[in-house]
């Protein structure tokens, strides 16, 4: 007699699965990706060290599978922006995307940081090119609207927004990035500013920005 498992195992097992990524999260974010230890993330999502080897292989299987959880979650948040279908121009859109992606990466500073470029492992480090190629479509996709409204002049869109997605990276891991000192709200929003402004002026040289501060 073959085995299947049950509606109610299958959830309780789905449920125990999201409880680890979580309790990863939550470690990643207090200690890095180096301080984020299997037996502190399975306390904290109360299970067996041993528990987690049942769902992950390996600790490298647990903290990608972390990583691609949270990075396709803040991607999906700036397409829906990107694909925005509403009387917004493309600017406008990228300025929200941008001022988007930059708020919610601090809200947890040190969780981002260690996203975004803390040493790990050549599997984070190829997860992290995938994620940069999402990252990078998404602007793509906003450069290629405006230059069929007429907004952005002609131009090679993989290029101009492969820049602003290194642009944005970038600015997370110096200007902002936890290590460097305390920034209040002020900070933030001149870097953000003068970070959109930076983008704009790459896709849409000679123009003055019409961007409202």
């Amino acid at each position: 007699m073959v085995y299947r498992r049950t509606e109610k195992v299958e959830t309780r097992q789905a449920d125990t699965r999201a409880d680890i990524l979580d309790a990863a999260r939550n470690q990643i974010a207090q200690h890095g990706f180096g301080g984020a230890s299997m037996s502190a993330i399975a306390r904290e999502a109360d299970v067996a060290t041993g528990t987690l080897y049942r769902y992950f292989e390996n600790k490298d299987a647990l903290f990608i599978a972390t990583y691609k959880q949270l990075g396709e979650k803040e991607m999906d948040v700036i397409h829906r922006i990107a694909t925005h279908s509403g009387p917004s121009s493309a600017v406008e859109r990228l300025a929200l995307a941008i001022t988007t992606f930059i708020s919610r990466a601090l809200k947890s500073r040190r969780l981002s940081a260690s996203l975004i470029g803390e040493p790990v492992s050549p599997q984070i480090d190829a997860a992290r090119i995938k994620m940069r190629e999402l990252h990078t479509d998404i602007y793509e996709r906003i450069i290629i609207d405006g230059i069929k409204a007429g907004s952005l002049p002609e131009q090679n869109t993989r290029i101009g927004a492969s820049a602003i997605a290194g642009a944005i990276v970038s600015v997370m891991a110096g200007p902002l990035a936890p290590e460097n000192r305390p920034v209040d709200a002020q900070q933030i929003d001149e870097a953000t500013k003068a970070l959109i402004t930076f983008c704009v002026a790459a896709i849409r040289p000679n123009r003055k920005s019409d961007i409202a501060f």
